[in-house]
Formats: structure tokens, C-alpha cells, sequence
């Protein structure tokens, strides 16, 4: 019997995992669309506390075809060690939610060791 994770409510806010994702794909492409799209960080017309908020907001860069599918290969790759298969292994004593790491926080520690690593070369 396993314990339930909640991951948001369906329509209303949706994370990027499952059972909201069928693959990592859609999940980086949806993360790198919600960034620019109506109501991002990064949307001419999200509000903000500067005095030239749209000029602010939009010269963020988007993300490169590179990089995305960088982050869709790094993605994979920990959400392949580390995520959904996790569940399959026998341990001892019941897991509690916390203990399981998301596929979210697995990916940005990976991008920091990423970003860290890029600076050394």
C-alpha cells in the first residue's frame, strides 16, 4: 500500500509530473512555454515592481533549440535513475513522501551541478 503525493489538481494547477506529463519532453517544452506565456516571469504584460516592467520582463532570451534538448537529456537521465522507478524498489520501512525527490528538484540540482561545472572550463 503505497502513500499518496499530491501533484496538484487537474485544470487548476498542474505540476510537471505524473500522472499531469506523459514524458519528460512535454514537460521541459511545457516549463519552457509557461516561462514566456501570458502570466510568466518572463510576459510583457506580467506586472512587476519595476517602473519599465514590459521592457524588463521581455528581454529575457528564450531558450535555444540546444538547450532544450540538453535539458530534456539531463532530465531524462535523472528522471530514468532516480525518479518514477524509485517506487519499485523493496525498502525495509514505509517511505514518506518528503523523502522521495521530484523530478522538478532533480533537475534544477542537476542544471546547478551543470551551471557550476560550465564555469570551470
Amino acid at each position: 500500500m503505497g502513500h499518496t503525493q499530491p501533484t496538484g489538481l487537474p485544470g487548476v494547477f498542474e505540476t510537471l509530473s505524473r500522472p499531469h506529463i506523459p514524458d519528460i519532453a512535454t514537460a521541459v517544452r511545457m516549463f519552457a512555454e509557461r516561462k514566456y506565456a501570458t502570466g510568466g516571469p518572463f510576459h510583457p504584460d506580467t506586472p512587476g515592481p519595476w517602473r519599465e516592467t514590459p521592457a524588463v520582463r521581455s528581454a529575457a532570451s528564450r531558450h535555444d533549440q540546444r538547450f532544450l534538448d540538453l535539458f530534456t537529456l539531463e532530465a531524462t537521465y535523472i528522471d530514468d535513475t532516480f525518479g518514477h522507478r524509485r517506487h519499485l524498489r523493496q525498502t525495509p520501512q514505509p517511505r514518506r513522501w518528503r523523502d522521495v525527490p521530484t523530478v522538478a528538484e532533480s533537475v534544477s540540482y542537476r542544471l546547478s551541478v551543470l551551471r557550476r561545472s560550465a564555469y570551470r572550463c
